[in-house]
């Protein structure tokens, strides 16, 4: 039966003068771990700017906890291999179960053909990857299986023939034997960079057999008794004490400093949970070392968990996940948010749960990673170097159920979002839950499926389909979303990388965070790949948003994680429902320079999207903006060019008309252009492009348009709407009465200003301070800055600002890797957005703000005119809004 985990007990209200301290319990005259961390609380300052070892404090010990510790270790084995509590009647339960004894039977297989023990050879163990496979081999497919299939009961009317074989037992041990006698054991070098960690409070995990034990560490989870029965079990576990050292009190003798600093990397929060406090639930009741490795892993928690700020892994103020020192969306995000979540139900209803505040910090995140994914995708710039790679939310459902479900925190808000993200039907079509336990790195439990039927079974009210506008300034991101459909725009700057790529990952990825603007409207569920965007034949030039240069493909290979020379990218969110996204584009993808200024104007379901002072090209290869490039199903599908009716797959033309022109791609959303001025190209024709990996060549049917701006340009612009699910109906409409529904009144490089003149909406991007603006509002900016406005009906007006500027190092120093990988001061800056004045025309007065604190007003007369300096302090560039009414 499953222990029950309960509700979850009241932590200690975070107080600065309020600190938690550890002790060495082995040994009272030992110079205690570390430095003293406010666990729970807001970071204040950049960075530490001493190092100091905390004083030694004691910590009692309950005899209680050892009996939490047994549960907790009860409760990993349960979620590990079931609580024998699930039916094979379950399409769900049936098909993991299914694909459990499947693997069982091909890993097995496998091994003994390869000569089983004897043919596992020498192992190493070496830091460097290319010589460690039999290693990954060994953690991430054999032992795991073997574990497993000894371990797993089976279902409550369907056993697994393969329980307590005693065959398997026998292979298990033989199999910790050889990599004993290979050195797997105390002492064994894993590449902890210990001097590295102390300075930074960092280090690296990636490329390292660290990343690669969860499969060993799962294996003493589940033969606990059986290896002590052997005599086995303390030396694994000494070994595996000696690998995760780096989440120990006593390292290597010589103290620690690595608490002064907040966050950690994704990859030691997936350490933390899979590999270290399974060694500390498995050893054994009577070792007194447990609660004080218990205690101190909290401790570590509790670091890792708070939101970190500058370049630091992994949760930023703004909720979004970094890893390689800039945004990760997929990947390690998701690992390492469910690897938390999971601790958190672990440890729940015990003296060894972390801080509330820790718990929010975290559903933090999971509440953000929902709010970017529709339903399950998210924005492909934001995928690192795993392009493909856009569903990772479907892995983290059960992150939500942890904190939702009765036996785990019982959370209402994350019970209801849990309720809208599972999708009963789609799990059983794609198998994904199933899928999870042929994962890598020996994952896969059916832990997770329990938690999500029983929450399943709890018919919660979902939360509403998510609607709004939210900007993620450590993203350089927008999301702008409406019930069925999202929008997603993504940038970079000089604090925010473009891309990621390895050898033979996302070679091509140079542009994805051109201001690529990318359209989820279609599917069930809503999803990339049915909203247009294929993979084979992509063209990795003609992003939706992009102004881009098309070089060959071989020039795109050189350099990942660029930053641009300019600061200001980013988005305003105005009252959480519409908003305005701008940068200053620096763009060297194949050595050839591109700049621009760029704006999005995001009004319910019409954006607008600007462009000037577009200079650069290399006189050779063509400079472009491209508004859409989608899959054709078919040469059936339609697509609209106005009025037209447009099939087949060799169908390219030009349009050298100055008149205005509306179109549609092949998923229904509109097109509308002012005036393309020979500048518009329309393609429906097969195209050619290689992979990701730069392996192949594939071949797919596409829709594409995109305004031309030829080889080398300068003082280049466009102006472009799209329009979300329009169809041709509501385009035509539209480009019929533009003129009566919006106009541009600003565009050059000082400020894009458009007027939504049906909504009494306006926003602003302000690339440059100063004044005389096409304004009768905001008069002038001390700073550039992004603002809307919008009328109400009682004559007063809601104003919304924001400097996007993070502020994250002056504008004198160029931030390099070596200064983020080697030197707190910048890996932790914090950020420094400095406040942004606005000035009015007129007199007013605040009427209403939720960001009253952050907001002050100042009346004055400018000669014989009535200004207002509004000042905004707008930190971490977060927007502020305030409701104003005339004096």
């Amino acid at each position: 039966m499953p222990i029950p985990i309960g509700a979850m007990p009241a932590s200690p209200v975070c107080n600065p003068k309020e600190m938690i301290f550890m002790i060495d319990t082995k040994a009272l005259s030992k110079l205690l771990f570390g430095t003293v961390f406010w666990a729970g609380c807001s970071v204040q300052s950049a960075y530490p700017v001493e190092m100091k070892k905390s004083p030694v404090m004691h910590v009692q010990q309950l005899p209680e906890q050892q009996q939490e510790l047994e549960t907790i270790y009860q409760r990993y084995v349960n979620w590990t291999v079931g609580s024998g509590t699930l039916s094979k009647s379950d399409p769900l339960v049936r098909a993991q179960h299914d694909e459990m004894l499947k693997v069982f039977a091909e890993v097995e297989k496998q091994f003994v053909s390869k000569g089983g023990v004897a043919g596992l050879g020498k192992i190493s163990f070496d830091r460097t990857k290319d010589k460690q496979p039999v290693a990954r081999y060994v953690f991430d497919t054999l032992l795991p299986s073997l574990s497993m299939s000894y371990a797993y009961p089976g279902l409550a009317d369907s056993p697994n023939p393969g329980y307590k074989k005693p065959e398997t037992l026998a292979t298990i041990i033989a199999v910790l034997d050889h990599m004993y006698a290979s050195g797997w054991k105390r002492g064994v070098d894993t590449g902890f960079d210990f001097d590295r960690l102390r300075k930074t409070g960092f280090t690296d995990f990636g490329g390292s057999i660290n990343n690669n034990i969860s499969g060993y560490s799962k294996t003493l989870l589940l033969m606990r008794d059986e290896l002590r029965k052997a005599g086995r079990l303390k030396r694994e576990l000494n070994t595996l004490d000696w690998v995760t050292r780096i989440f120990a009190p006593e390292q290597d003798g010589r103290g620690m400093t690595q608490f002064q600093f907040p966050g950690f990397n994704s990859d030691g929060f997936k350490s933390m949970v899979r590999n270290r406090l399974t060694y500390v639930v498995t050893e054994l009741p009577d070792d007194p070392a447990r609660i004080e490795n218990m205690t101190f892993l909290t401790r570590f928690y509790n670091k890792a968990y708070t939101l970190a700020p500058g370049w630091a892994d992994t949760i930023k103020p703004d909720g979004v996940g970094y890893h390689h020192k800039g945004i990760y969306g997929n990947g390690y995000s998701e690992e390492a948010l469910e690897a938390a979540a999971r601790s958190i139900y672990l440890l729940n209803n015990t003296s060894f749960q972390v801080t509330d505040k820790s718990i929010a910090n975290v559903k933090l995140g999971l509440k953000t990673f929902r709010i970017y994914s529709q339903k399950y995708d998210m924005h492909r710039g934001i995928t690192g170097r795993f392009p493909n790679n856009l569903n990772s939310l479907v892995h983290l459902v059960p992150a939500y159920a942890y904190y939702g479900v009765k036996n785990g925190l019982d959370d209402p808000e994350m019970k209801a979002i849990f309720a809208r993200l599972w999708d009963r039907d789609y799990f059983q079509r794609s198998g994904l839950l199933s899928k999870n336990f042929a994962g890598e790195k020996g994952l896969g439990a059916f832990g997770e499926i329990e938690s999500t039927l029983a929450l399943e079974q709890e018919n919660v009210e979902p939360e509403p389909p998510l609607s709004g506008h939210w900007d993620y300034p450590y993203g350089a991101m927008s999301i702008h979303r409406r019930p069925g459909w999202m929008a997603a725009v993504k940038g970079f700057s000089r604090y925010i990388w473009d891309y990621e790529s390895k050898k033979t990952k996302n070679l091509y990825g140079g542009n994805a965070s051109s201001g690529v603007l990318r359209l989820y409207t279609k599917g069930n569920p809503v999803n990339a790949f049915d909203s247009g965007y294929g993979i084979k034949g992509w063209d990795w030039h003609r992003l939706p948003g992009a102004t881009t240069v098309r070089v060959p493909y071989d020039h795109m290979k050189k350099g990942k994680r660029n930053w641009s020379s300019e600061s200001f990218v980013g988005g305003l969110s105005a009252e959480q429902s519409n908003g305005v996204y701008a940068m200053i584009y620096d763009n060297q993808v194949g050595g050839v320079s591109l700049t621009a200024h760029k704006s999005l104007f995001f009004f319910d379901d019409q954006i607008i999207l600007l462009g000037s002072d577009i200079n650069g090209g290399d006189g050779e290869h063509e400079v472009a903006t491209t508004l859409f490039q989608t899959r054709l199903p078919s040469a059936d599908t339609v697509t609209y060019f106005n009025g037209s009716r447009l099939t087949g797959e060799k169908n390219r033309f030009n349009v050298a008309s100055q008149q205005p022109v509306w179109l549609t791609d092949s998923v229904d959303n509109g097109y509308y252009i002012p005036n393309p001025a020979g500048l518009l190209m329309v393609h429906r024709t097969v195209q050619e492009a290689p992979d990701e990996s730069g392996k192949k060549m594939t071949k797919g049917l596409y829709a594409t348009a995109w305004l031309s701006h030829g080889k080398r340009v300068n003082s280049g612009r466009y102006e472009y709407v799209a329009l979300v699910n329009a169809g041709a109906d509501k385009t035509r409409e539209f480009a019929r009465n533009a003129t009566k529904i919006y106009r541009v009144k600003q565009q050059d490089n000082r400020a894009h200003i458009v007027e939504h003149i049906q909504k009494g909406m306006t926003g602003y991007a302000f690339f440059a301070a100063g004044d005389g603006f096409a304004s009768d509002l905001i008069i002038a900016t001390d700073r550039p800055a992004l603002a809307m406005t919008r009328k109400m009906a009682n004559g007063n007006v809601m104003l919304s600002v924001v400097n996007p500027d993070l502020g994250l190092a002056p504008k004198t120093k160029t931030i390099t890797k070596n200064d983020l990988r080697d030197n707190p001061k910048w890996l932790y800056h914090d950020s420094e957005t400095p406040k942004v004045t606005i000035t009015l025309n007129g007199h007013w007065q605040v009427v209403s703000s939720g960001d009253a604190g952050d907001i002050t007003l100042k009346t004055r007369m400018q000669g014989n005119r009535a200004v207002t300096d509004l000042t905004f302090n707008t930190k971490h560039a977060f927007s502020k809004n305030v409701e104003l009414a005339r004096q």
